[in-house]
């Protein structure tokens, strides 16, 4: 899909997409509420670890700790950490 494009097709298609979906509204909503921490990280991992956990899809996740990091990229910045409980708010 990328091997024909240049660098400057790439960037500007990125930025069609922010636009289109407006992005930075996303991801100031997505902040306004943060989920509580039930569990420290770490005891979430070793759940994980020790296969004490279910993958189960996004929208089947509210009432349940979450195990692994929700990042989307851009920017890279975790929407909620292991061992956070998932909301319908969060």
């Amino acid at each position: 899909f990328y091997e024909n494009m240049r660098i400057q097709e790439l960037a500007q298609n990125i930025h069609k997409l922010i636009v289109h979906h407006n992005l930075p509204d996303l991801m100031y909503r997505a902040f306004e509420v943060l989920p509580t921490m039930v569990m420290t990280p770490y005891a979430a991992f070793q759940k994980e670890l020790h296969g004490m956990t279910e993958e189960v899809y996004l929208d089947e996740m509210v009432g349940r700790i979450n195990a692994n990091m929700i990042l989307p990229y851009p920017p890279g910045v975790p929407l909620v950490m292991p061992g956070e409980m998932i909301t319908e708010e969060s």
